[in-house]
């Protein structure tokens, strides 16, 4: 059961900006301006317990130390989910969709949909991409009435989705700042089960995927219900090549020494023997923008330790930007780069590229 935590808004006390918070929170930071703000400050509002859409200041951000694990232990029973959110990144964004497909013995029994009112305007670029419109969502619950469905609806199931660590994370940040509860749902993914079995897809994005496994795509992309069945559909065809062919796929994961074409963006080296390919990151082309907590090149060292070709600008074969906390900010995002611009084109075009905020790339290096 999801018990609401209590929040209140705080005035801050440089900027008056609102800041929702908990109420047991001792001192935070503004997002607005960087003041630091306590409870102490001036409270404006006591609001209904679970009824806000904001994270807690990023300092105050979760690790995920407890959250669920991902699983090579292939399952026919199942919850198939998928979410369509604002952007990637769990602190800045929100989600606007929510889908989940129950499946019991390789059978869809049951779903779950809905969409979700983020309380601000979407961008041109997620309505574009998604087909979602702000109208849809004026009338759609808030994220603190959904979840204690979501979570009756999936239990302590394993769950499957593509690249579903995303989705994970996302459900974990709003499980702890609105619940104070982890989310610890073990989850299997199609992207990293096809990694392992089709080497050498030019992308592992999910229509790339579907396409290798004659799997029909659906008229719609980007959208929660029907990624999640295309994702089914996908793992019941990994699930036949595996059985078909006696595939151990625990034991199917080979290490690397760096390649050559590692070497790129101000000639940076790996500096370690051997290189993981179950590594998210692992072959990903990447370009990093913006302003960064740490050098720019020491961002470089990580990616390229962990399999990653860094280059200094967007190419039709980039799959990654990494924009820089600061720049990814939506208080900043009327000013985008020349490089953001790019992909985000790319994207809308049905490419194989994500953009990201230093936060997410940090957590994709240990995922």
């Amino acid at each position: 059961m999801l018990t609401p935590i209590k929040v209140i808004t705080i005035k801050c006390p440089l900027c008056h900006s609102l800041v929702d918070t908990c109420e047991d929170t001792e001192t935070g930071i503004c997002p607005a301006c960087g003041d630091k703000i306590t409870v102490d400050s001036e409270c404006i509002a006591t609001l209904p317990p679970g009824a806000y859409n904001k994270k807690p200041p990023k300092e105050l951000r979760c690790p995920r130390s407890d959250r669920g694990n991902l699983t090579y232990q292939l399952q026919d029973s199942y919850v198939a989910i998928d979410l369509e959110t604002t952007g990637l990144d769990p602190f800045y964004d929100s989600i606007i969709e929510i889908a989940a497909v129950r499946v019991e013995a390789g059978v869809v029994v049951d779903k779950f949909s809905t969409l979700i009112n983020p309380h601000y305007e979407l961008s041109d670029f997620i309505t574009n991409l998604t087909g979602i419109t702000d109208s849809m969502l004026a009338s759609a619950p808030d994220i603190s009435k959904v979840l204690p469905e979501l979570d009756r609806f999936i239990g302590d199931s394993i769950l499957l989705g593509h690249n579903v660590s995303f989705d994970v994370a996302f459900l974990y940040d709003y499980y702890k700042h609105l619940y104070n509860k982890p989310f610890i749902n073990n989850y299997m993914d199609t992207m990293r089960i096809a990694r392992r079995l089709l080497p050498g897809l030019p992308s592992y994005c999910l229509h790339f995927i579907a396409d290798a496994l004659g799997v029909d795509m659906p008229k719609t992309m980007h959208r929660a219900e029907s990624d999640c069945l295309t994702a089914i559909e996908c793992y019941k065809a990994l699930t036949e090549i595996i059985d078909r062919e006696g595939i151990d796929i625990n034991n199917r994961i080979t290490y690397r020494k760096p390649r050559k074409k590692g070497l790129s963006a101000s000639e940076i080296l790996p500096t370690v023997e051997d290189i993981c390919e179950d590594n998210i990151l692992y072959g990903k082309e990447m370009v990093f923008t913006g302003t960064l907590s740490i050098q720019r090149k020491d961002a470089m060292q990580l990616a390229v330790n962990k399999g990653a070709v860094c280059k200094d600008s967007i190419t039709a074969q980039t799959n990654i930007l990494v924009l820089g906390d600061l720049t990814y900010n939506p208080i900043l995002r009327g000013k985008k780069s020349s490089k953001q611009k790019r992909a985000e084109q790319m994207l809308q075009e049905g490419k194989d590229i994500q953009i990201i905020s230093e936060s997410v790339f940090f957590d994709m290096l240990d995922d």
